[in-house]
């Protein structure tokens, strides 16, 4: 269930990020306007993926989906962290412009600014498999690729 930390965060983002760009005086940007776009799709992919790995999972199959949504929800939470922090610039270093809503799956998300929130984010990629060992196991068990 580690995929739905990842989907809140993505989440979260793409209810706060517009708040805190026109704040920052940076959302009409076409590039973060693509960016943006990007993380809703994302968000969106990965709670139906979860969805869909739930359902397998309750009917006794195999679902070696995991491993892309582990792989997913800390990718695209990265890059969505980076975007965010490239389209605020120096503005992403004031603690005082929320990073994210206070929410019981990352209370230690509530006061952290949106840098400090795209430092957190490698973690992401550690905890839980690295994105290496994610990408092995989804090239094994999900492509049937040889070792």
């Amino acid at each position: 269930m580690l995929w739905l930390g990842f989907a809140t965060r993505l989440e979260s983002m793409v209810q706060w990020g517009p708040v805190t760009l026109e704040r920052a005086g940076a959302a009409h940007d076409p590039i973060v306007e693509d960016w943006f776009g990007n993380l809703v799709v994302d968000a969106y992919a990965m709670r139906l993926l979860g969805y869909r790995t739930l359902a397998k999972a309750r009917k006794g199959m195999e679902a070696a989906e995991q491993s892309i949504l582990k792989l997913m929800g800390s990718e695209a939470g990265q890059a969505a962290n980076l975007a965010l922090v490239e389209s605020l610039g120096p503005a992403a270093l004031d603690p005082d412009l929320p990073g994210a809503p206070k929410s019981a799956l990352q209370s230690q998300f509530v006061s952290a600014s949106w840098w400090d929130l795209y430092l957190r984010s490698f973690a992401g990629t550690i905890a839980g498999g690295t994105s290496q060992i994610q990408r092995n196991i989804i090239a094994e068990r999900v492509l049937g690729l040889p070792r």
